[in-house]
């Protein structure tokens, strides 16, 4: 049986995420994808929840980058959106899924924090 290959490691990851939002680009799918096997593997708990709450491509990733605690512009950048609309499409996400209304950006990050233990 063929051995599996390695998964990059977080340092890596997160190197590259920086270093596409600070040339203003965004990752190819094969990168999304390294993220995502990633924060899966290391936060199981969030992608589960994640995972439950039908998301969009965009709002997984947007939660995904969240969860290895990028900046909200680095986010904004490779997600190809402002801040402003990254603010927004968090507070609507978070809104949806507690059901309630929420306008603190700082709910969302406790949010993703407390989906991660």
């Amino acid at each position: 049986m063929p051995m599996p290959e390695p998964q990059p490691i977080f340092h890596e990851i997160v190197q590259r995420m920086e270093q596409l939002a600070d040339g203003g680009q965004q990752p190819a799918a094969e990168e999304w994808e390294q993220l995502h096997v990633f924060v899966r593997d290391r936060y199981p708990h969030l992608v589960q929840t994640l995972e439950k709450q039908g998301l969009t491509r965009s709002e997984m990733q947007m939660c995904l980058l969240s969860a290895i605690d990028m900046r909200q512009k680095q986010v904004a950048t490779l997600l190809g959106i402002s801040p402003q609309n990254l603010r927004n499409q968090r507070l609507r996400l978070l809104s949806r899924i507690k059901g309630q209304p929420c306008v603190s950006i700082s709910d969302f990050a406790a949010w993703i924090e407390s989906c991660r233990s």
